[in-house]
């Protein structure tokens, strides 16, 4: 999917700072979020039910709040 930037910018506002060192150690930046997602759905190993829910999330209220979803997930999962 890829990102307008209205969507990246909306991104920006909700993004979890926490994960930053880890993006920056993947090579991937703040304006890539498409990226981030990719990543975050690699390293979490979703489930089936936890990538449909995703993607429901981005389909009815946003990419942004679904990539939030999984920086929320990876949160718990990293930390």
């Amino acid at each position: 999917m890829v990102w307008s930037e209205e969507e990246i910018l909306g991104y920006k506002l909700v993004r979890r700072k926490e994960l930053g060192p880890t993006y920056a150690t993947a090579g991937i930046g703040i304006d890539e979020p498409e990226r981030r997602a990719e990543y975050l759905s690699e390293k979490l190993n979703l489930t089936l039910t936890d990538h449909d829910v995703i993607m429901r999330t981005a389909s009815k209220e946003g990419k942004a709040k679904a990539l939030k979803m999984l920086e929320d997930m990876a949160i718990e999962v990293f930390f």
